[in-house]
């Protein structure tokens, strides 16, 4: 389980924000970062004071230092303090027990060991798309929708396509390539180039092993905590991509 300072909260307008700093915790009812705690005489039995700085777009309280505190139960203060780092958690359970499809992604050329006259000349394009899926589908405008209940806890993750990772290891040369998709990819239809960021240029003769893996971007809900984690599917198998040598060029 990760820190909660690599975990991200929403806070007010949507803006994605830390979790947890280093003096410092997320409260989602005010948007604001609970920190020191202010003793007073004033302040009823079983409650505490903190001070909360403002976080997220809520330009009316930016200049409003005076009100920056929360007043709290505090067993409420307690619970506050680790309920992110709960729904972070249990949306972490829930991700782990979720079936994410089985895909293997797709190249241009195809892989070798499938179809033996598959190749690239060397200075052409390798290209890699996702296959037709759910993930190629999903966005933060049309998510997968998961729900759990772990005992009395729920969670509502909407998981959304956010990159696919694309690695290649040359078994002769030892090149290595490495390229991240922002989009599943364009579909290769003929083009002499690369039509995207989810096409590599191979500039060395060899066979590469291809392994790939999907970034999905999940917004998780649990009670009045939310948050955003990113979390990494490796696709099936591997491919093996040909690249072979076109033709040499004479330099007077």
């Amino acid at each position: 389980m990760a820190s909660m300072k690599d975990q991200t909260c929403i806070a007010a307008g949507g803006v994605e924000v830390p979790c947890e700093t280093d003096t410092s915790w997320f409260y989602a009812p005010k948007s604001c970062y609970a920190s020191k705690k202010i003793d007073a005489a004033f302040i009823a039995k079983n409650y505490t004071r903190f001070e909360c700085a403002p976080a997220g777009d809520q330009p009316s309280l930016k200049g409003a230092a005076g009100n920056n505190y929360i007043t709290v139960p505090t067993s409420e203060a307690e619970a506050r303090a680790t309920a992110a780092k709960a729904g972070a958690r249990l949306a972490e359970d829930a991700l782990a027990d979720y079936d994410f499809e089985k895909l293997v992604v797709s190249t241009q050329p195809s892989d070798a060991t499938v179809r033996p006259d598959a190749f690239v000349f060397t200075q052409g394009y390798v290209w890699a798309w996702v296959p037709p899926s759910k993930a190629r589908s999903s966005s933060q405008r049309s998510p997968i929708v998961l729900e759990s209940t772990d005992g009395g806890s729920h969670v509502k993750l909407q998981i959304s396509f956010l990159a696919m990772n694309v690695h290649f290891d040359g078994q002769s040369s030892g090149t290595q390539g490495f390229i991240q998709c922002d989009d599943p990819g364009p579909v290769y239809a003929g083009e002499p180039r690369g039509g995207s960021a989810c096409s590599w240029k191979a500039k060395k003769q060899d066979v590469y092993r291809v392994t790939s893996s999907i970034l999905y971007r999940v917004e998780w809900t649990a009670g009045d905590e939310s948050g955003v984690l990113i979390h990494e599917e490796p696709m099936d198998g591997t491919q093996m991509i040909r690249v072979q040598d076109g033709y040499a060029v004479n330099v007077k």
